[in-house]
């Protein structure tokens, strides 16, 4: 890992003209060209979620769910707390019929973003939590 991924980037660096590189190519459907750019964001900045966030999107688009959901739970080890790519991964989760799963998956992500005062990764997964909850509620 280079000595560049240690630490979020600054905007207007590299990393943001990576990530708007491959934005532009997802937004016009060339998702393998997307998901190349979206992978050297990673590699080169393995703590930028947006690389791991646009890289499962792409892969999602693909219909490679497998690889989405690797991709989305690497982002918890090398981008936490990957708030969006929680939410991602547990949306992959209850299509597939894995609700509790993807229940607890959201809780563990919450209770853990408390506890680092994390409040804009608290805001993202107390909403996502929110909907499941009220998914569950007119399901039932």
């Amino acid at each position: 890992m280079s000595a560049s991924s240690s630490r979020p980037p600054r905007r207007g660096s590299l990393a943001d003209l990576i990530a708007s590189s491959a934005s532009w190519l997802r937004r016009r459907g060339r998702f393998r060209e997307a998901a190349l750019v979206y992978r050297t964001l990673t590699l080169q900045f393995a703590r930028d979620e947006r690389g791991w966030l646009g890289l499962g999107q792409c892969l999602e688009a693909t219909h490679d769910l497998a690889g989405a959901l690797a991709t989305y739970e690497a982002a918890e080890t090398f981008a936490p707390p990957a708030a969006s790519c929680v939410v991602a991964r547990c949306r992959i989760l209850q299509r597939r019929g894995q609700h509790e799963l993807a229940a607890q998956v959201l809780e563990r992500a919450r209770r853990e973003a408390e506890q680092g005062e994390n409040l804009e990764a608290l805001l993202v997964l107390n909403a996502a939590c929110e909907s499941i909850r009220t998914q569950k509620n007119t399901s039932s």
